[in-house]
């Protein structure tokens, strides 16, 4: 094997170095069952890591966490009740901005409430993931069940994405187009204050952020940095680092990191529950769906 390290792993001559800090930031608020989800999420980062947690939350049930010295509780200002559902998407860049003030990590993660780790990782996977980026996020490549490819995601961010945050601004080409999932995003300390920073800046200017049916949400902000403002510093990461039923074939499949059980923003339902619980112990490759459900209907994990 000589010098080179098996693949995920440091290499032997950097085994005893320091391992940089990572803090994974979830934001949880709204429906009881967004704090059930967000509780599995923080559950799934303790368990699978040793990366310290910062769950930003606002006003509802005790997620009943354990104590532990990794985890930090900050408190968010609810949207108001009334406000346009994009602002419960957009929170996340409020989210970030509190965890980031609140820890020194060199490594900041946004991971999803409807997200868990599912195996063991480690800074170490991180600084290989990223390849000398500042910040990742998987491709979504599709939609299972219709016709929806990366060429049908490019004009979807172009009718969309683009025509709200910068309708003078063309487009990537095909091939240097990526339609990222924010589900699951990571960088070094610096890009995420530069991301989070100019987000913040840019929804506080925007209008109502709405075009036609389709709310502009985190995710758009992320994939205009990501297409085109900083278009060389993201890496594509693989798809075992946001491995979600609505686009991966062959859900779920062995070798994932992270399992994202996105529900296209309706919310998590005690199915989705039932999964996560599932996912986060290693059950759920082993699970039938048949079982999961009934689980669910049991009330394993009710709404």
């Amino acid at each position: 094997m000589g010098w080179r390290a098996r693949r995920g792993r440091r290499p032997l001559w950097l085994a005893s170095a320091r391992r940089p800090a990572v803090c994974v930031c979830v934001l949880v608020h709204g429906s009881r069952a967004y704090f059930l989800a967000g509780r599995e999420a923080a559950l799934s980062v303790l368990q699978h890591s040793d990366f310290n947690l910062c769950v930003v939350r606002g006003t509802g049930p005790d997620m009943e966490l354990p104590r532990c010295a990794r985890l930090r509780t900050l408190q968010l200002v609810d949207p108001p009740a009334d406000c346009h559902r994009s602002l419960r998407f957009l929170a996340k860049f409020q989210a970030l901005q509190q965890c980031l003030a609140s820890g020194g990590e060199e490594y900041v993660v946004a991971l999803d409430a409807d997200a868990v780790i599912v195996r063991r990782t480690e800074a170490c996977d991180i600084e290989v993931a990223l390849g000398g980026r500042p910040l990742g996020m998987a491709e979504q490549t599709g939609i299972r069940g219709c016709a929806i490819g990366r060429p049908e995601l490019r004009d979807h961010y172009i009718a969309h994405s683009l025509r709200f945050i910068a309708p003078s601004a063309n487009a990537p080409t095909l091939k240097r187009f990526r339609f990222f999932n924010s589900g699951f995003v990571v960088g070094c300390r610096e890009e995420i204050e530069r991301v989070t920073a100019w987000s913040l800046a840019a929804i506080a200017r925007a209008p109502q952020h709405q075009v036609g049916d389709h709310m502009i949400a985190d995710q758009d902000y992320l994939q205009y940095w990501a297409n085109n403002l900083r278009p060389e510093q993201c890496a594509t990461l693989s798809w075992e680092w946001n491995h979600c039923e609505q686009w991966d074939p062959s859900f779920p499949r062995p070798g994932a990191r992270v399992m994202h059980f996105s529900n296209f923003c309706n919310g998590p339902t005690a199915s989705t529950l039932a999964r996560m619980t599932a996912a986060r112990s290693g059950a759920l490759t082993r699970w039938s769906w048949r079982s999961v459900l009934r689980c669910a209907r049991e009330g394993l994990g009710r709404a």
